[in-house]
């Protein structure tokens, strides 16, 4: 094998030249209306046996190969070099019988800087128990309207001109992911180990989370002490202070998002059921923790997690002992209503049966054939196109596995939901005041009780009051004009506002402040 690394001599000034006039354009490699095709050549014969030796040393090393890229459009790219290896844990296991298994390409592995469409790795799915072959593909699609995600596509994989067959093509979560979603990505990644991570707090030393979590960005500082603090925190604040101590170093309105997906869909090979399967961002422009979400080719109840995929209760999870996110989320009244909100939105926006159904009838027309000519997929062709719409059953050794329909999962399962959600809504407590440079603002708690500003004006001035999402945008001008000298109050009762996490900013002359708002009802 050591023959390889003399083919890294060679340099190819045409790739060089190519990965720069590229540039940042990776929209170009994540259409959603073409099936791309990946040429790949090893510089040995034996490369299966290869890459099952790399993918077994402790680092899973990267073997040297040439790319040949070509979309739909004649449009192709070459490289002289980039590093290939097997992936994943599950899913390479349950591929172990076959030619087609996941694969990471990282285009900078052995030339410093080379890009591919401005990324610098790409991993490709092998739909090891989805025979839709549409799981991660619309489950990605849904979640970014919430959360930074993974964009996907389709690509077909040749290996020394043979056909290995169709993948899906996922945008990997590192350094220029963090670029591409955030203002800053200098910041900690951590990602839940192959066995799961908890997010329970153990100690302050370091050494108890590393079984648990990798840290994949500044791994030369390797100072966890920030993410340990807020595990610390999230372990251990009082109720009554939880939110407005926790919500200044974890995003609980991201957190919760996280938590509507993947009760939704059934996604439990996730923080809410495995504990895998995520990451977590340390936003340095926001000071705050965010999860993102990975892996989620068995989302629509394909691991059950020895649960009811359709009926599991979205409240009451069977493991929130060993879940803290989820359980002080679940527990906390007012954060609840937040999140009975996104479960409602997602059920009735970008996860609406009808969404969904729409999707899948897209991909099956821009699939279909290529399914057809895969001859190493895990499932036949039947299989693919009855499980769009009904369940699958497969034999895993001794036990036979019930994978739900693309189609027929999200109908049963939202009745279900939203019989819960009636039997559920909480009590409506009134949330506390907020006092800041004369400044008040306290949240919607019911019907009867509404959104009340107060603000204090030294001398006549120009006030501009706003209601702020999240994510910073404007929701709703409160107050906007010149006002006199004095205290102004105001009562808005406009319940479209939906719940969620939000903030009054005001301005007041020269004077600026913002207060966080919880709007639950």
């Amino acid at each position: 094998m050591k023959m390889f690394y003399l083919f890294l001599l060679y340099f190819s000034i045409a790739s060089a030249v190519i990965a720069e006039a590229i540039g940042d354009s990776s929209k170009m490699i994540f259409e959603e209306s073409q099936v791309y095709t990946y040429k790949f050549s090893f510089f040995t014969p034996d490369w299966k046996d290869s890459l099952e030796y790399y993918k077994s040393l402790p680092d899973e090393e990267y073997m040297p190969a040439s790319m040949l890229f070509y979309n739909e459009k004649g449009d192709t790219v070459r490289f002289d070099t980039i590093g290939i290896r097997y992936k994943g844990n599950s899913s390479y296991t349950y591929s172990s019988h076959s030619i087609k298994r996941p694969i990471k390409v990282k285009f900078d592995k052995y030339i410093d800087d080379q890009l591919f469409y401005g990324v610098k790795r790409l991993n490709f799915s092998v739909n090891v128990r989805d025979p839709s072959f549409m799981r991660e593909k619309i489950s990605y699609d849904i979640i970014r309207n919430y959360i930074p995600a993974p964009r996907t596509a389709y690509a077909n994989i040749y290996i020394e001109d043979t056909l290995i067959g169709l993948y899906t093509q996922i945008e990997q979560i590192d350094k220029t992911f963090l670029e591409m979603n955030f203002d800053d990505n200098d910041g900690n990644l951590y990602k839940a180990s192959g066995e799961g991570g908890k997010l329970i707090y153990r100690n302050p030393n370091q050494s108890s989370y590393n079984d648990e979590y990798e840290l994949k960005t500044n791994e030369k500082e390797n100072n966890w002490s920030d993410f340990i603090y807020m595990i610390n925190l999230l372990n251990n604040t009082p109720d009554e202070e939880f939110v407005d101590v926790v919500s200044k170093y974890l995003d609980l309105d991201n957190c919760i998002r996280h938590l509507a997906f993947t009760v939704v869909l059934s996604h439990f090979d996730s923080y809410t059921g495995t504990g895998r399967n995520f990451y977590f961002y340390d936003d340095p422009t926001s000071g705050k923790f965010m999860i993102l979400p990975w892996d989620l080719d068995m989302s629509f109840g394909a691991h059950s997690y020895n649960w009811d995929v359709y009926e599991m209760n979205i409240v009451n999870i069977p493991n929130l002992k060993e879940r803290p996110l989820n359980r002080r989320i679940l527990e906390n009244d007012s954060l609840r209503k937040v999140y009975f909100n996104y479960v409602r939105d997602m059920m009735d926006g970008p996860a609406s049966v009808e969404s969904i159904s729409a999707a899948a009838d897209k991909i099956k027309d821009l699939v279909e054939e290529h399914v057809f000519a895969d001859e190493n997929k895990m499932f036949t062709d039947e299989d693919f196109i009855k499980n769009i719409e009904e369940n699958v059953n497969i034999s895993d050794g001794f036990q036979l596995i019930r994978l739900p329909g693309i189609k027929s999962f999200p109908e049963k399962r939202y009745k279900n939901i939203r019989d819960q959600i009636e039997k559920n809504l909480p009590a409506r407590p009134r949330l506390a005041e907020i006092n800041k440079n004369g400044c008040i603002a306290n949240a919607f708690s019911s019907k009867n009780n509404g959104l009340t500003v107060k603000y204090n004006v030294k001398k006549t001035d120009m006030v501009k009051i706003r209601l702020v999402s999240a994510q910073g945008k404007t929701v709703k001008i409160l107050d906007q004009g010149i006002r006199r000298s004095g205290q102004h109050i105001m009562k808005i009762n406009d319940y479209s506002i939906p719940s969620g996490f939000y903030a009054v900013d005001f301005s007041i002359g020269n004077v600026k402040t913002a207060l966080p708002l919880l709007i639950a009802y």
